[in-house]
């Protein structure tokens, strides 16, 4: 299993930017002579800049393989394998795992939440016993980001132009209050915001935005709306 050891991290509430953090894998269920241990660990890196061991390298003391810096592993994929000479692998720590989220996401994301797949987990008894035990994944949830679903019917009622801009964009939301609007850029950053809430209409003046594609998300209440925008100079 894969749980935090300080609560400064959760998997249901990661964000763009968010600090490095250490995962730490657990054995949780007793295997009868256990001698070894080994897995697969998959994830996105649309979503996490890296996942790797801490620390890495060849312990010759604990006969312990892992993946890192000094024998990194292909992005998005990681291979560790632990075995053990001095008795059985009991449950408890096996090890840590050094988490890194994208400090700025490209937008938009296919979803708000990503999985940290554990894949070919495989375990050897001492008489050197193989068992196939399968797979098994975490839910990571990112709170807050732009995410390419159907948009709600209010976004129906919401004009943007012109579009292109070369700064000034106009809003139209007749019938409608806005909870506040942020514009980020291609790879997620906030480059603008006004918080304050906005009735029928709003003027954006942006004339600091250097060339390129922007995200203008809108708050209604409960929803988001998202439309993309070109600024051209």
């Amino acid at each position: 299993m894969l749980d935090s050891p300080s609560l400064r991290l959760t998997f249901d509430n990661l964000a763009p930017g968010e600090a490095t953090a250490l995962g730490r894998v657990r054995l949780a269920i007793p295997v009868p002579e256990l001698y070894a241990l080994a897995f697969s660990l998959e994830y996105d890196t649309a979503y996490f800049e890296i996942i790797r061991g801490e620390p890495s390298g060849y312990d010759f003391e604990e006969r312990s393989f892992r993946s890192g810096v000094r024998h990194p592993a292909r992005p998005g994929d990681f291979d560790f394998a632990r075995a053990s000479t001095g008795g059985d692998i009991e449950v408890g720590l096996m090890t840590l795992l050094y988490i890194k989220v994208k400090e700025a996401f490209t937008y938009p994301l296919p979803a708000d939440t990503s999985l940290i797949r554990f894949k070919n987990i495989k375990a050897i008894r001492a008489d050197g016993t193989e068992i196939e035990i399968g797979g098994t994944a975490v839910v990571a949830r990112f709170q807050g980001i732009v995410v390419d679903t159907e948009e709600p019917p209010v976004a129906q009622d919401i004009r943007l132009f012109p579009n292109p801009t070369t700064g000034r964009l106009e809003l139209r939301f007749p019938g409608h209050q806005l909870d506040g609007i942020e514009v980020l850029d291609a790879t997620g950053k906030r480059v603008w915001r006004q918080s304050s809430r906005l009735a029928d209409a709003a003027s954006l003046e942006l004339p600091k935005l250097s060339a390129g594609i922007y995200f203008v998300r809108m708050r209604l209440g409960e929803n988001v709306v998202v439309r993309k925008v070109v600024v051209r100079r």
